[in-house]
């Protein structure tokens, strides 16, 4: 199985069988006791949040009712069972229970509930992160209601199916209820924002549309639906606040939000509400404090993490304020991550780390810079760690644990999404505890598994257990010949860090982020059109020689001595074409990673490289699939195109790196004497650098 869903497939059906003959091998009960007897008692240890218990005695009743095939009865104790298994964050026991439903109790169920059946199925498979599966399940419902329809498109868009969510946001715009067509229009805006979506509206247009609705709906003197309207003009409020000139706008509609809620008898709702409102424009010291307290108080881990960080990157206080709330907000997130957050949550966490970056490096703070810089890229590695226990690959009786490791990683990443889904939304708020306590313990479950994982293979556990990595971590993995630059670039500065196994310097220039990108950008563009016999005149260029002066020249003493360079950075860098006098690939080997963390881990790698080397090619552009190639498969040698290769040019170079691979070495360091062969009949290999590191 390679992929989610056929892990999912397999545990459901693993599950099913399961169940399936528990059903069918009753324990001894006291004769003359039906399944009713154990599903009255079930109910009351659920009512007292006891649902282990619960679930025993529901299994028992199942067992005795399903004797001599499925009844009414049977198909709404599994319904029942399905509902607390999704509750506690037992995910795939819970499709499992839908699944025998389906398969034995079909049209038993009354229309409502079977609907209502479907809703959760199609929910929990969102959670998962199957949104295609999700839709499949939710269209199952005879006759959708609007707001069934609302998140059909919701999962056609992240289902990655934004003309079907498109088709469908656009005819429930022509709504005449205004909340029905302000929720629409939200969503029209939300597809917008990505700009490789062609179909849609530039954003103004939606934003307009978004603000003309949700002050219609506020015109409109309605009965029973306060909590649904804070909830729509939340939604527009969050998104219209990422556009500067409508932060008025998006305070008018928190603050409107609030009331509604404060109607609605929200009381959660409402704290969020009053720190979100206030954020925006009033930054009023005492609401922060008072919201702060409730959060803390009441177990919100997502709302207090979201309300520091608006207090560290919109109050005025002082900078050492500054740091530490952003600190605090930030140690939060780290165990928060869930592996979908909107659009708004990841502009505040890149927004806020920044921040804190920028403040510790004019503070001279520059381990704690660096640490903090490499935390935001954490959640980059972590998705991708999240999206590959299928890549987990264990001996034949550790097969077991494998599959073990795979399932609670992926219910955990699904608890933690259904946190994060409860406030980015505002729905759920009522289970909120539950899922706090699910996700602890489900934590727990997954931790006891890596300890087993790391007795077998150490670097499989490492890597499905990343952690922040440390400037001194990275220098006391490095020997003495090997050195690291790491490029963190800044509104008003940009710094290099110089990181060698017993020495760190750290060189910075006034210069802001859009300059470097732009430079770096044209140098990228040259390399992608580079022309045989181009690279004559790539030595020549200015971006290529202004990047030099910025990032290199600093360190030119120093580098004369080493014998390998890594360069670290948020987006590719041709370092291995930098250099004063001539290329430094033609110096030493260089190679490009996207995080320190990711230096750390390969590093570590003490085992041979496998016989039958595999190489892999990605464009530049593809870089974050390079990243999840090498996380997932750390021994394959991955390589960056700065240009277009043909299929044959690509066979062709795979057998010349086999050849050189057989003189000893390791990627970059194939592509160092690659370069260096004065007989070589192309310049190509000017235009492909590693990505990753080697183990020592």
């Amino acid at each position: 199985m390679n992929t989610i869903v056929g892990i999912i497939r397999h545990i459901v059906l693993v599950s099913i069988v399961f169940v399936v003959a528990a059903c069918a091998k009753p324990e001894r009960e006291p004769a003359g006791e039906k399944g009713t007897v154990f599903y009255e008692k079930a109910a009351v240890h659920a009512a007292n949040h006891d649902y282990e218990n619960a679930l025993e005695l529901l299994n028992k009743g199942l067992a005795r009712d399903t004797l001599d095939g499925f009844s009414l009865e049977a198909a709404e104790a599994l319904n029942r069972k399905s509902a607390i298994e999704a509750l506690t964050g037992e995910y795939f026991d819970a499709l499992a229970s839908h699944e025998i439903i389906e398969q034995q109790c079909k049209g038993m169920l009354a229309d409502s509930v079977e609907t209502g059946r479907i809703r959760t199925k199609a929910l929990l498979l969102a959670e998962l992160g199957e949104f295609a599966e999700a839709e499949k399940a939710l269209m199952k419902i005879s006759s959708m209601s609007v707001e069934d329809s609302l998140k059909l498109a919701r999962y056609q868009t992240l289902a990655e199916k934004p003309e079907k969510a498109f088709a469908l946001y656009n005819g429930l715009s022509g709504n005449i209820d205004p909340l029905v067509s302000l929720q629409a229009y939200t969503g029209l805006l939300e597809l917008s924002l990505d700009e490789s979506f062609g179909k849609a509206e530039a954003p103004s247009f939606y934003v307009h549309k978004t603000i003309g609705l949700a002050r219609k709906l506020l015109d409109e003197e309605r009965k029973g639906t306060e909590r649904a309207e804070a909830l729509a003009l939340r939604r527009a409020a969050m998104l219209l606040e990422m556009f500067p000139a409508h932060v008025r706008d998006a305070s008018y509609l928190y603050f409107k939000a609030l009331a509604r809620a404060r109607l609605a008898g929200e009381e959660r709702l409402v704290q969020v509400l009053d720190f979100e409102s206030n954020a925006v424009l009033a930054n009023n010291p005492e609401a922060y404090a008072r919201t702060l307290d409730y959060f803390e108080r009441n177990n919100m881990p997502l709302a207090r993490m979201v309300a520091l960080l608006k207090q560290g990157t919109g109050s005025k206080i002082d900078d050492a304020e500054k740091i530490k709330v952003l600190k605090k907000g930030l140690s939060i997130y780290q165990y928060q991550l869930a592996p979908l957050p909107g659009y708004a949550i990841v502009s505040l966490i890149d927004r806020s780390t920044d921040t804190l970056v920028e403040l510790l490096l004019s503070k001279g703070r520059y381990a704690e810079a660096f640490e903090y810089d490499e935390l935001k890229k954490l959640y980059v590695l972590q998705q991708a760690v999240q999206h590959r226990y299928d890549s987990l690959e264990l001996p034949g009786k550790h097969e077991k644990l494998a599959r073990q490791v795979e399932r609670i990683g992926l219910e955990l990443n699904a608890l933690l999404q259904r946190s994060m889904n409860c406030y980015e939304s505002g729905w759920g708020y009522e289970m909120h505890a539950t899922t706090i306590d699910a996700i602890n313990k489900k934590r727990g479950q997954f931790y006891e598994k890596i300890g087993e994982l790391r007795n077998v293979s150490p670097l499989q556990a490492e890597r499905l257990a990343l952690a922040p990595v440390t400037l001194r971590t990275v220098q006391q993995t490095l020997d003495e010949n090997h050195a690291v630059l790491k490029i963190i670039e800044g509104k008003r500065w940009c710094t290099v860090f110089l990181v060698q196994n017993g020495y760190v310097d750290v060189s910075r220039r006034k210069i802001d982020d859009a300059l470097y990108r732009s430079r770096l950008k044209r140098l990228t563009e040259r390399l992608a059109v580079g022309a045989e016999g181009d690279i004559t005149g790539i030595a020549r260029d200015a971006d290529r020689l202004w990047l030099t002066d910025l990032l290199i020249k600093p360190y030119t003493g120093r580098l004369q001595d080493v014998q390998r360079l890594t360069v670290i950075a948020g987006e590719p860098v041709p370092a291995h074409l930098l250099g004063n006098n001539r290329f430094l690939v033609r110096d030493f080997p260089v190679s490009w990673v996207y995080s320190a963390n990711e230096i750390a881990y390969q590093t570590s790698l003490k085992e041979e490289r496998d016989a039958e080397q595999e190489f892999t090619f990605y464009s530049t552009e593809k870089y974050r699939d390079a990243l999840e190639r090498k996380l997932a498969f750390p021994r394959q040698a991955v390589f960056l195109l700065w240009k277009h290769f043909s299929d044959t040019e690509l066979e062709e170079m795979r057998v010349l790196l086999a050849l050189s691979l057989q003189q000893g070495g390791d990627p970059s360091g194939m592509l160092h004497r690659l370069v260096q062969n004065k007989q070589a009949e192309s310049d190509q290999w000017f235009y492909v650098s590693e990505y990753g590191v080697r183990g020592k």
